[in-house]
């Protein structure tokens, strides 16, 4: 009976531990979220023309320009989304 009672409480406390490390990891994210996002961009704060733009599949150039259909028939276009988030 004692034993169990015991457990019970290790296992109340370990939940109590896991919560407390999720709410930890969720508010690191947070902030890294909130501070990466504030990271401008060259070309939203001026100092790049878009003249100066690379287009290509190396890293750090800028993708090409497409447009697809949705299911409901509209057309998208990737410049439509600049500075939103898409997955």
């Amino acid at each position: 009976m004692a034993t169990k009672r015991i457990m019970l409480e290790g296992v109340k406390t370990l939940r109590k531990i896991v919560v407390v490390l999720v709410l930890f990891v969720l508010a690191g994210w947070a902030v890294y979220d909130t501070l990466s996002n504030q990271v401008a961009s060259p070309v939203e704060d001026g100092t790049q023309h878009e003249s100066e733009i690379v287009e290509g599949i190396e890293v750090g150039n800028q993708a090409s320009d497409f447009a697809l259909r949705t299911l409901d028939g509209k057309e998208v276009r990737l410049s439509d989304l600049r500075g939103k988030r898409v997955m």
